[in-house]
């Protein structure tokens, strides 16, 4: 049973990097001016993952965080209110942004 929930939780992190990739091509291949905006995409994905979720938790979002986004993150949830929607998803894209910084990408 333990090897068949690694196995869902990294189909879903594959898929989440997944749609990411496809969104930008698609942004490519049908578009003139060609304005990919990585923070839109990714918070939609946060919202999908939220939604997702029947109740979030502490631990669902540290496994999201690590699948995900960082494995190096240091998590602090202290006044993180996880019933308010837009403030998971608003600490999701702080984080993405931490780490897209440390790898200095640029698009």
């Amino acid at each position: 049973m333990l090897q068949r929930q690694k196995s869902h939780e990294m189909d879903m992190s594959v898929h989440f990097q997944r749609n990411l990739v496809y969104k930008f091509r698609k942004s490519l291949l049908h578009q003139d001016n060609i304005n990919f905006d990585i923070e839109a995409n990714m918070r939609d994905e946060f919202h999908r993952f939220y939604r997702s979720c029947e109740s979030i938790s502490m631990n669902n979002l540290k496994l999201y965080i690590s699948d995900n986004l960082s494995y190096t993150h240091n998590i602090k949830f202290n006044e993180l209110n996880l019933n308010d929607e837009d403030k998971v998803v608003d600490y999701l894209w702080k984080v993405a942004q931490a780490e897209l910084k440390s790898k200095e990408v640029f698009f």
